[in-house]
């Protein structure tokens, strides 16, 4: 038994569909791999500018964990008297492990060379941070007043710090 005419047939396609569904294919797996501007409009994403955007958006993880931060330390330095010592302790000592794993973070990431600026104010940040909650952790091993002052003098330079990123026009633009 032969087959059929019709089964016999192939079916083509015309090559102008061919290509309205490639083109429509390649724009639209752009506009899912592409940031919009300020403006909303798609941003060209070359490699470097790819970077500087990401480092940016980790830049403002970043910040949020220094904010995190700060409010552990100041909850642990507001008071002038030390209650539980061990839950206390080991909220400070969480506080300094993870100031440290961002002072490493921010230090082992590479930054773009546009980012150069930024990578400073963030290392210097992270450094305040890691300070004061070295200073806090003191204060409760060592309950004494002008130790107490000190670790809020730590924690006020470290916001200060913070407030200087967060005026940054690389944090301000996300």
């Amino acid at each position: 038994m032969q087959p059929s005419s019709s089964e016999r047939e192939e079916m083509t396609v015309p090559l102008s569909v061919v290509l309205i569904i490639s083109l429509c294919l390649l724009l639209l797996i752009g506009m899912v791999n592409n940031h919009p501007n300020l403006e909303g409009r798609p941003l060209l994403l070359l490699p470097d500018v790819w970077q500087a955007v990401n480092y940016q958006q980790r830049a403002g993880a970043w910040n949020r964990d220094f904010q995190d931060l700060e409010r552990d330390l100041t909850g642990l330095v507001s008071t002038n008297q030390v209650g539980d010592l061990l839950s206390q302790t080991q909220a400070a000592q969480s506080a300094f492990e993870r100031a440290v794993s961002l002072t490493r973070e921010i230090d082992q990431v590479p930054a773009p060379v546009a980012t150069s600026g930024l990578r400073e104010m963030l290392s210097n940040t992270a450094l305040a941070y890691l300070e004061a909650s070295r200073s806090a952790l003191r204060w409760l091993n060592i309950p004494k007043e002008e130790i107490r002052n000190d670790a809020l003098a730590r924690l006020q330079e470290a916001q200060v710090s913070r407030k200087e990123l967060e005026e940054s026009e690389w944090i301000k633009a996300r």
